[in-house]
């Protein structure tokens, strides 16, 4: 009997530990609202290649020769106001909530609800958001 409550007690202490762990090692690319900030600091600290890499739909990610080609695409990026429009994009994004189509694979932060010149599109790919413009 001592046995049964021994592992009775050990199952009940350790399953909410499991799940703890399980929400601390969630990737933060699986929610679209998540991964924002994540590419503002990214942005903010000038990790390029970085953010082109992780964010980048990996089919154009491939057009520009996969991880090896996010070098020389971050240098070029880097220099360009297209990151500077994104970053502000994103900050505004962050307090919007966006439209999803219908099997919610693709979220639209509309251009006049983040001051931008053009719609924010993401795309879920394998349960990760991407940037899709």
């Amino acid at each position: 009997m001592k046995k049964l409550v021994l592992i009775v007690l050990i199952a009940v202490v350790s399953l909410p530990a499991c799940k703890t762990a399980q929400k601390a090692v969630k990737n933060p690319q699986a929610n679209v609202e998540t991964a924002i900030p994540v590419m503002i600091k990214l942005l903010e600290a000038g990790s390029y290649k970085e953010f082109l890499s992780t964010f980048l739909v990996p089919e154009t990610k491939e057009k520009f020769g996969g991880d090896e080609g996010m070098s020389e695409l971050a240098d070029k990026w880097g220099k360009s106001e297209k990151k500077d429009k994104l970053l502000n994009a994103l900050k505004a994004a962050k307090d919007v909530t966006p439209v999803y189509n219908e099997d919610k694979t693709k979220a639209t932060y509309k251009k006049e609800a983040i001051d931008n010149f053009k719609d924010l599109v993401f795309e879920k790919i394998d349960g990760l958001w991407y940037i899709a413009n």
